[in-house]
């Protein structure tokens, strides 16, 4: 019986340190991606997601919890085989790898082809964040915005992010980012950007003419 003990324990240890190579192999996978990905768009990574480089770690250590605990299977899924589908120099993280193979399955990959995209950063008007503050007192606000455009004949795509330092904005022009725009007119693009910085609206919308 203390045999037998002995070589389930034996089997149990070998198959953790296989999973610990393997969630390390695709631990240091996603941080090489993550590194050349920040020397690509010339944005700190890390920094954006602060969380990222202690939960690389633990996934090893820990696997076993992540994978039959933590990870919903559907998530392990879409990250295992679709977390690089896509855009490249972009990573899908959760589900999002899984519903952006969707979206390209249904929707076709050339769906934004004829789209003209425009991204950037801006700070945010002092009147829209002394607004915030009359809204919501007490709270840390933001101070900058990364803004996502794209046109096509009178069909405007819009998406806003916003964050109190730039550094934790991304720039982001993949299909599933613009998936996850709002299809408004160019007046309501207008009125959007206004205010969050009525200096820039027009300026913006200039740079899709």
């Amino acid at each position: 019986m203390q045999v037998k003990m002995e070589n389930i324990v034996s089997i149990l240890f070998k198959v953790y340190l296989v999973g610990c190579l393997f969630f390390g192999a695709n631990s240091v996978y996603i941080g090489v991606e993550m590194l050349i990905l920040q020397k690509t768009t010339r944005k700190n990574v890390f920094f954006q997601h602060p969380k990222m480089k202690n939960w690389l770690i633990q996934r090893v250590v820990y696997w076993p919890y992540y994978l039959f605990v933590k990870t919903n299977p559907i998530v392990l899924f879409s990250e295992l085989f679709f977390s690089r589908y896509g855009d490249q120099g972009h990573i899908y993280y959760g589900t999002t790898g899984l519903k952006n193979f969707l979206n390209d399955l249904f929707k076709g990959k050339n769906r934004y082809k004829n789209f003209k995209v425009f991204t950037t950063t801006t700070s945010l008007s002092s009147s829209f964040i002394r607004k915030m503050k009359s809204e919501y007192p007490g709270k840390k606000f933001p101070k900058y915005a990364s803004v996502l455009l794209a046109k096509y004949s009178e069909c405007y795509l819009f998406k806003s992010s916003l964050a109190s330092d730039e550094r934790l904005l991304g720039s982001s022009a993949s299909r599933f980012e613009l998936d996850g725009c709002q299809r408004l007119t160019k007046d309501e693009v207008l009125a959007a950007l206004n205010e969050m910085n009525p200096s820039m609206s027009h300026s913006l919308i200039e740079k899709l003419n």
